[in-house]
C-alpha cells in the first residue's frame, strides 16, 4: 500500500489488476517517470541479471531450506555488496530458519 507497482512481462495479453503499471521491455521500467528512488526488483533471473549492476542495496530473504526448482537467486551477484543488517528467524509453523538481510554495494564496487 501508498507505492506503485509495475508488471515486466514479454506477454501482450497478460492481464494486471487495476493500478498496476504494465512494461514490455526492461528499458522502458528504467525509463519510467514514476519511479520512486527505492525500486523493488522481484524475479526472475533474467529481470535480476539486468538490474543488479543498477543496484546499490539489497534486502533478501534466505530461506534455508532446499527447494526444487529450475530457477534460483543468482548468489553470486551479491559479490561486491556487504552484509548490513541480518534478523535470523525461525518459522514456527514449519520450523524452517529464515534470515532477512540486507547487502549495501561496496564503495568499490563500482
Amino acid at each position: 500500500k501508498g507505492r506503485e507497482h509495475i508488471v515486466l512481462t514479454r506477454s501482450e495479453d497478460y492481464k494486471v489488476p487495476e493500478g498496476v503499471k504494465l512494461i514490455h521491455s526492461l528499458d522502458e521500467v528504467l525509463e519510467y517517470e514514476n519511479l520512486d528512488e527505492e525500486v523493488f526488483i522481484i524475479g526472475g533471473g533474467e529481470i535480476f541479471r539486468y538490474f543488479m549492476p543498477k543496484c546499490n542495496r539489497l534486502y533478501i530473504t534466505w530461506v534455508n531450506k532446499a527447494f526444487e526448482g529450475d530457477t534460483y537467486f543468482p548468489v553470486n551477484m551479491i559479490e561486491g555488496f556487504n552484509e548490513v543488517k541480518r534478523e535470523d528467524v525461525t518459522d514456527e509453523t514449519s520450523g524452517i530458519s529464515i534470515s532477512f538481510t540486507v547487502y549495501e554495494r561496496a564503495e568499490d564496487s563500482n
